[in-house]
């Protein structure tokens, strides 16, 4: 338990750093902007273009949000290690 309590609160922070995650989404972004400027100017470069920014956008958001999982929109219930508390206070 006190290993389990431990990890709840080394996991409430992110682990990803600040600077990292601005770099890597800087070039993202230039990566992105240079395609846009390479392509020509038709529906079929700008629909890849704006899916491949999507997806990519979607998974960086799911790392991130999977980093802490105590919070955010996919969160992990805490109550089984309250309801194992309870029963250790007994």
């Amino acid at each position: 338990m006190v290993d389990a309590r431990w990890k709840i609160i080394e996991e409430a922070h992110s682990s990803i750093s600040q600077p990292f995650f601005k770099t890597l989404t800087f070039w993202l972004c230039v990566i992105f902007l240079s395609f846009g400027l390479i392509a020509p100017r038709n529906a079929l470069a700008l629909v890849t273009i704006t899916l491949g920014a999507v997806s990519i956008a979607s998974a960086i958001y799911v790392i991130v949000d999977l980093d802490t999982p105590l919070t955010g929109p996919i969160m992990i219930s805490s109550s089984p290690m309250r309801d194992a508390l309870e029963h250790l206070m007994r």
